[in-house]
């Protein structure tokens, strides 16, 4: 059964840094994450990120479908076109509930930023998911990125 893991952030925090050090935690300890984006713009936003935020350092991602599918990260906004990656980050996900996809993954982190627009369907979700029986793990982050788990 897939682990579900939600990351709430506060206010005031900026949960796409967050995002991009999580990724970089994964990709350099050999694993591989799909990230299914809410649409083009949040993924773009995620991309350029990544190229970015952390001085002297890249964390090797792509688009579905590009050439090199050897990235430990790869982003869409559509399911997974082969199941090769154990973890699926949603991330900014409107809907209130999760993509079909999300069961065929060992784990599933959703990482939901701190305004209430964003909070009310992951809500939707987290019910969905407990109302089948998953377990849920919570990790509420402060705008120091710092975790506590609830």
């Amino acid at each position: 059964m897939t682990r579900l893991t939600f990351y709430v952030h506060e206010q005031d925090g900026d949960p796409e840094l967050w995002v991009c050090r999580l990724l970089d935690k994964i990709a350099r300890s050999g694993q591989h994450c799909f990230v299914m984006g809410a649409d083009e713009a949040a993924l773009d936003a995620l991309d350029r990120r990544l190229w970015t935020f952390s001085q002297g350092s890249f964390t090797p991602h792509e688009r579905q479908g590009a050439a090199a599918p050897e990235a430990p990260i790869v982003l869409s906004t559509q399911p997974p076109l082969a199941q090769e990656r154990p973890t699926l980050l949603l991330w900014g996900w409107p809907e209130p509930t999760p993509p079909e996809c999300f069961s065929s993954f060992e784990r599933c982190l959703e990482v939901v930023a701190g305004e209430e627009s964003a909070k009310a369907p992951a809500r939707a979700r987290y019910k969905h998911y407990r109302e089948r029986g998953y377990d849920i793990e919570t990790h509420r982050i402060g705008a120091d990125g710092a975790s506590a788990t609830s």
